[in-house]
């Protein structure tokens, strides 16, 4: 597993863990940014693409869970509208099956962007009471699908230290999938938001 450092400011900081960087839709992987961003449709082997990543999925989902390594008392469940992230949780809560979870829900459709934080903190909670006792947790790891922005981490971090995790705990994000933005990736990405709307 690869992995960085990330200082997003206001007290939020991570080790980022990741399987591979986006390429372009040549791995097996890049899949789930293909369909975050809504190029799988623009792709004449779409159908090919799909059934490649779901008929792998067994074998990513135990790949990705056994590379997380780490001694973790707290397991997060991102707050998601699609589930893509659900198949890889579902891998690392086997493996740390005696480590609590906490889960998130998100009550909107707004895509995690930066310019969405704000909007995305007063509208992802905790399920109930899994805000409680937050404070005797000190090695966190989060889990999703794809980190891009950073903006899921931010939000969740910002949740849970609102709900009391120390400020020094040691917080780790895993995904399999790392996607660099680039000025061109952000244009693409405010076409697709456009367009949406």
């Amino acid at each position: 597993m690869e992995g960085e450092a990330n200082d997003l400011g206001d007290g939020v900081r991570f080790d980022l863990r990741y399987l591979t960087v986006y390429n372009g839709g040549r791995v097996v992987f890049d899949y789930l940014h293909l369909v975050r961003s809504r190029g799988l449709q623009t792709r004449s082997n779409a159908a090919a693409m799909e059934e490649d990543y779901w008929f792998r999925l067994a074998k990513l989902r135990e790949t990705f869970a056994a590379a997380i390594q780490g001694d973790f008392d707290l397991l997060i469940d991102v707050p998601s509208n699609s589930g893509y992230h659900r198949p890889y949780l579902s891998a690392v809560l086997s493996k740390y099956s005696q480590v609590r979870c906490v889960r998130f829900r998100k009550d909107s459709y707004l895509c995690a962007n930066p310019e969405n934080c704000d909007a995305l903190v007063s509208t992802c909670h905790f399920i109930k009471d899994h805000d409680k006792d937050l404070a005797n947790h000190h090695r966190v790891l989060i889990v999703d699908d794809v980190y891009s922005t950073g903006t899921t981490a931010r939000v969740v971090i910002t949740k849970l230290l609102g709900a009391g995790l120390a400020p020094n705990s040691s917080v780790v994000v895993a995904c399999p999938l790392r996607v660099v933005v680039d000025e061109s990736a952000k244009a693409f990405g405010d076409i697709l938001a456009a367009n949406r709307g």
